[in-house]
């Protein structure tokens, strides 16, 4: 009833937009808001925002 595989990619393309939208809007919210992250947090949540895309992406690519 449920293909693994399709679940598997959506999953994918899922993490990898959440991950593109985060590292877009946080530091351009931090760019319009100053004072309300600091440069180690944003540092983090831009990390944060590079692992879901290359989870998305492995996800994806995963045969």
């Amino acid at each position: 009833m449920f293909d693994g595989r399709r679940i598997e990619r959506v999953f994918g393309e899922t993490m990898r937009e959440i991950g593109i939208l985060v590292i877009v809007f946080v530091p351009l919210d931090a760019a319009f808001a100053p004072n309300t992250l600091g440069p180690a947090t944003l540092r983090r949540v831009v990390i944060g925002a590079a692992a879901l895309i290359f989870g998305g992406i492995m996800a994806e690519s995963r045969k």
